[in-house]
């Protein structure tokens, strides 16, 4: 059975989205393929991410920010699953081919913005963590449970997205 194909998507490409790309494609190689994009890509990954990528054991080379227009082409991947990582859902990703399922994970990067140093590199750290804990709470699960998880956030978190 081929392994399903997930979209991450943030709003830059450059640390959260990159992230969980990373993590669900070494974690669950054999069941997803992941991939990730932004809405405005920054020109470059974030550094401190990716050497937080590197410093839990994954890695981190080839990752960079891509827009998400890319894999909404005419012509472009169709994906199984995708999902925004943000502060706010964003009604863009209706735009993504009809038979994706699109959920929101609700996971902000606000506090980055403002660490420096090491201080900076903890934030990243502990925002790894919890891009990982939410995969592993929804997606590494059995596929009778994945489908109920993401079944019930789309109900949720998805009527405003939408049309």
């Amino acid at each position: 059975m081929d392994p399903k194909t997930i979209l991450f998507l943030c709003d830059d490409n450059a640390a959260r989205s990159l992230m969980a790309e990373a993590f669900v494609n070494s974690a669950a190689r054999s069941r997803f393929r992941a991939f990730s994009a932004g809405f405005n890509p920054a020109a470059s990954a974030d550094a401190d991410a990716l050497e937080v990528i590197a410093q839990v054991g994954i890695r981190a080379r080839g990752l960079h920010p891509k827009s998400w227009r890319k894999f909404t082409a005419p012509d472009g991947p169709a994906f199984d699953y995708a999902i925004h990582i943000g502060d706010t859902e964003r009604p863009e990703i209706t735009e993504l081919k009809t038979k994706t399922k699109v959920t929101h994970w609700p996971i902000s990067d606000r506090s980055i913005e403002a660490a420096l140093g090491a201080s900076r590199r903890a934030e990243l750290l502990d925002l790894f963590a919890e891009i990982r804990q939410m995969a592993e709470a929804t997606l590494l699960r059995p596929s009778t449970q994945l489908k109920r998880a993401l079944n019930r956030e789309d109900r949720s978190r998805l009527s405003s997205c939408t049309p």
